[in-house]
């Protein structure tokens, strides 16, 4: 069961070795703090973000609508049921889709009453609910049975606690488990640690950076640097950077003479034609690789690289692929941004429409196409 983890507004969960953690991130989580380690070492990973303020408000309760966002990136959720309607999550907001994939999966339920289903992304998480989610989502079964003072084992929830229980990922409070408390941020921090530290998972920006080695020791990806002779094969590739700033690639004949090449700052997509020598600045990737992977690819990847989740800034984008067909809008972040819209990835096809603006530029985007812009927003 693949397992990919991300950020989720001010919330992320991530597992890595106990050794990586460094000075004191949150003026509210000292060294001397129950849960230090875990919750330092999640910000080790740049996956927890904390407040302006340098908090991280260890004892706030954890929003409902967050933990489906968190629970929905972290594992691959099948689709076992159709997708419902709940009357407190309009399909406009940006926890939508995420609470629709837990229900998909029968991972929740939700608050049926008076013939509507509620979700109440907004209210805290009991403990019983939450034992609920991490066993159903991470398929855990139970290896034994728990004897709570507080746990009915009639109680809907007891089977669920079991599972946490017996895989090591709750220990209890002095006998009890307290299931219609909420769940803090702390605890749920906990409780995902332990979650998946049995499976030894990697983060997200950690997961991307083995598949990508994995994959330049496969050679269906290549490090920067310059192959002469025709080393990569014909295709399509993926070209991202783990860093923004100015990356060159190009292609060149054997004569010398260039034939494709473009100014990358993020990622992008090229066509290798196989004439020559290759120059580039960032990593190579076979658009086939991506195949069997939860990304689609360069705008996936991208941000899964440099932990950027939900990036939607400069690049060059695959429409039917990083971006869907139709009607988009293009805000500037800076005067003077600039975009053109490809028939294909630099090295094969041809611009179609370019030119610079400031403020905001309409775009009706045809499948297959290719838009690449600077200092702008999609």
């Amino acid at each position: 069961m693949k397992k990919w983890l991300a950020t989720c507004a001010a919330v992320g969960i991530l597992l890595v070795g106990k050794d990586v953690v460094q000075a004191q991130s949150f003026t509210d989580v000292p060294a001397t703090h129950t849960y230090y380690t875990e919750i330092e070492e999640m910000k080790e990973l740049g996956v927890i973000n904390g407040y302006e303020n340098q908090q991280f408000r260890p004892g706030n309760d954890i929003l409902r609508k967050h933990v489906a966002a968190l629970i929905a990136k972290s594992v691959d959720l099948p689709v076992k049921r159709p997708a419902t309607t709940f009357a407190d999550v309009s399909p406009a907001s940006s926890y939508y889709e995420t609470i629709q994939q837990l229900y998909q999966a029968g991972v929740i339920d939700g608050d049926v009453r008076n013939g509507q289903r509620y979700y109440h992304p907004d209210a805290s998480l009991t403990r019983a609910h939450l034992a609920k989610i991490l066993s159903l989502a991470y398929e855990l079964e139970a290896k034994g049975s728990a004897t709570f003072l507080d746990v009915d084992p009639n109680h809907w929830s007891a089977d669920y606690i079991d599972r946490l229980y017996t895989n090591h990922i709750t220990t209890g409070n002095n006998g009890r488990f307290l299931p219609n408390h909420a769940v803090t941020r702390q605890h749920f921090a906990t409780f995902m640690y332990r979650a998946l530290g049995e499976k030894q998972l990697l983060s997200l920006d950690g997961q991307a950076n083995y598949t990508l080695q994995q994959w330049v020791k496969e050679g269906a990806a290549f490090a920067p640097g310059y192959y002469e002779g025709r080393m990569i094969k014909p295709g399509e590739y993926v070209f991202a950077s783990q860093e923004e700033g100015l990356h060159y690639f190009g292609e060149q004949l054997v004569t010398g003479e260039s034939f494709a090449s473009e100014i990358f700052n993020t990622f992008g997509y090229v066509n290798i034609q196989g004439l020559g020598n290759v120059e580039t600045g960032g990593y190579l990737i076979n658009t086939a690789a991506f195949n069997e992977t939860k990304w689609q690819g360069a705008r996936d990847f991208y941000a899964a690289l440099t932990n950027r989740t939900g990036y939607s800034g400069s690049g060059m984008y695959k429409v039917g692929v990083d971006i869907a067909p139709g009607n988009h809008v293009l805000l500037s972040t800076k005067e003077g941004a600039y975009v053109e819209v490809r028939t294909g990835p630099i090295g094969n096809g041809h611009i179609e429409q370019a030119g610079f603006f400031t403020g905001s530029f309409p775009l009706k985007l045809e499948n297959g196409k290719y838009i690449l812009f600077t200092d702008a927003q999609l």
